[in-house]
């Protein structure tokens, strides 16, 4: 599962870059909402799980809508305005940011081998991105 979460937001990424200035970011929004909506309400139907839950469920999700709505019209933005490498690296650098919150605000405990992970893959970004800056300056100059 994890793997197709990769591929398809990746896919996402490629195609927001494409559209890129052409389109006002909210009309990108506007049908990830729709087809949100749709494909995740009759898959929970198949599945047997759509039920109306408990109202402190009910506002936690609906938090949790409202700032995955913010992230991405600000995901959107700056993948129309920026290149997809600089963006990638502080996507990732958000592992770091959800272990902070999680210690923060709800005292869990975060084990040696997720921080460990966690900055591995935020190392391996910074690797790629510093490789493809360089590169492209060293193409500039050319």
């Amino acid at each position: 599962m994890s793997c197709c979460s990769v591929v398809l937001i990746a896919s996402t990424y490629a195609v927001v870059r494409k559209i890129g200035t052409k389109a006002h970011f909210s009309i990108s929004i506007l049908y990830y909402l729709w087809e949100g909506l749709i494909l995740l309400t009759l898959c929970m139907w198949f599945i047997g799980s759509l039920y109306i839950p408990c109202l402190n469920d009910l506002l936690l999700m609906l938090g949790s809508g409202a700032l995955a709505f913010f992230n991405q019209i600000f995901m959107t933005l700056a993948l129309q305005m920026e290149q997809a490498g600089p963006v990638t690296l502080i996507q990732t650098s958000k592992i770091i940011i959800a272990f902070a919150f999680q210690a923060l605000f709800f005292d869990d405990a975060i084990s040696t081998y997720s921080i460990a992970g966690s900055c591995l893959i935020l190392l391996s970004s910074l690797a790629l991105v510093a490789q493809n800056m360089r590169r492209a300056a060293l193409a500039k100059k050319k």
